[in-house]
């Protein structure tokens, strides 16, 4: 099994710069929702670009029996992204292209960090909508 300062070092091999956070890049977040008095706790916060990037970071910490939290628009009140220190967090927050609109189907592709205004309003741009709507609509994803 890896150690995580070695995970961290492989990670770094195919993600950018920006991609891993660390150290008070971390503790200064807050855990979001009704929780933002509470900050993150985690060793890192990995913040893939793409879907690929996502599924080396997900092979590499599974292969490493690391523990991962993910991290979507952090809307939840449920303290379902709640982390420990020695997690990683996968925040989804730099997933945000829409990769296709297709007029035809009626369709939007997007990736998982996509808000669920931005959604809609493309929607509505194609004159079509998205029937969901939520409180949270310009954070969550």
């Amino acid at each position: 099994m890896a150690t995580q300062s070695s995970l961290v070092e492989f990670l770094t091999s195919f993600l950018d710069d920006g991609a891993i956070l660390q150290g008070g890049d971390v503790s200064g977040r807050t855990a979001g929702g009704l929780h933002t008095e509470e900050n993150i706790q985690a060793k890192v916060i990995l913040r893939p670009k793409t879907t690929e990037e996502l599924s080396k970071i997900l092979s590499a910490c599974n292969e490493s029996n690391q523990p991962i939290v993910v991290h979507g628009g952090l809307t939840g009140l449920v303290y379902g992204t709640r982390s420990t220190q020695d997690q990683f967090v996968i925040s989804l927050e730099r997933m945000n292209q829409i990769e296709d609109v297709d007029l035809v189907g009626r369709t939007i592709t997007c990736q998982s960090g996509v808000t669920l205004q931005t959604i809609q309003e493309l929607a509505e741009e194609n004159n079509m909508m998205f029937p969901l709507d939520l409180g949270a609509r310009g954070s969550c994803s």
